[in-house]
């Protein structure tokens, strides 16, 4: 997954906390280590943002 990829991701996150993420894939559905580092790097990404909402901070001008 590219880094501005996550980029998004975490703009995104600052404004909405969606129910669902999907994580897509046009090729190298075979490569399960690679997925699985995706993965964990998008739950960090939510995670992070949960933090920042839970303790009431804005979510607009945060760094991230």
């Amino acid at each position: 997954m590219p880094d501005a990829a996550l980029g998004l991701l975490r703009h995104a996150l600052r404004r909405q906390t969606p129910s669902t993420i999907i994580l897509e894939r046009d090729d190298r559905l075979d490569a399960v280590d690679e997925i699985l580092d995706d993965v964990l790097r998008m739950r960090a990404c939510v995670a992070a943002a949960l933090s920042v909402k839970s303790h009431g901070e804005t979510a607009f001008g945060s760094a991230g």
